[in-house]
C-alpha cells in the first residue's frame, strides 16, 4: 500500500478546509460512495471528529461554512438502481449538494478555490483506501472552483456542463 493510499481518508478533509466560507467545492469522479474520511477534530456549532462519512462532512461544512458541493459523475451513474451509492450520499447530504453528468468522466478532481487535488481514484471505499495510484495536490491557479471545473471540463472536450 502506496503513502497516497495511506493519507487520502485524512488529505480530502484537509482540502475540504482550503474552501473560503460560502464557496462551492467539486468533486469530480465517474463514482461516488459515502466514504468514511478522518477528521482530526473540528469545530462550530457541533464538533465533528472521528471516521466521518462524507455527507455528514458535507452537511458540516455547509451548516458551519455555508459550503455547497458540486459533484460531477459519469451518465450513467445518475440512476439509483445503477448506483445506489451516488443516492445515498445525495439523499443525506441533499441541502448541500448539487449533481452533474459527464457523458464519459474518467476525471478524478477535488476542487476548491485555493487547490486542486487530482488522484487516480475514484471516491469510493475501495479506491481511497487501496487503489491510489498518482495523487498530485496544486494551487488552484483561477482561485475559483466553478471555474478551474468548468475550464478543466471545456479543456477535455466534455461539452456539457
Amino acid at each position: 500500500m502506496s503513502w497516497s493510499s495511506k493519507s487520502l481518508q485524512w488529505m480530502i478533509p484537509g482540502i475540504f478546509l482550503t474552501a473560503k466560507k460560502s464557496s462551492k467545492i467539486v468533486i469530480m469522479s465517474p463514482w461516488i460512495d459515502d466514504v468514511e474520511l478522518l477528521i482530526y477534530s473540528w469545530n462550530g456549532r457541533e464538533q465533528l471528529a472521528g471516521n466521518v462519512l462524507l455527507s455528514n462532512v458535507m452537511k458540516w461544512l455547509h451548516r458551519n461554512r455555508n459550503n455547497h458541493f458540486l459533484a460531477y459523475v459519469r451518465t450513467d451513474q445518475l440512476y439509483p438502481r445503477i448506483n445506489p451509492r451516488l443516492n445515498r450520499v445525495q439523499s443525506r447530504a441533499s441541502s448541500a449538494l448539487e449533481v452533474r453528468d459527464i457523458q464519459y468522466l474518467h476525471a478524478k478532481l477535488l476542487i476548491t478555490d485555493a487547490m486542486v487535488l487530482e488522484t487516480s481514484a475514484n471516491f469510493l471505499t475501495y479506491s481511497i483506501h487501496r487503489n491510489v495510484e498518482s495523487l498530485y495536490i496544486r494551487k488552484n491557479p483561477l482561485q475559483n472552483a466553478s471555474a478551474f471545473a468548468q475550464d478543466f471540463i471545456t479543456r477535455h472536450g466534455h461539452s456539457q456542463l
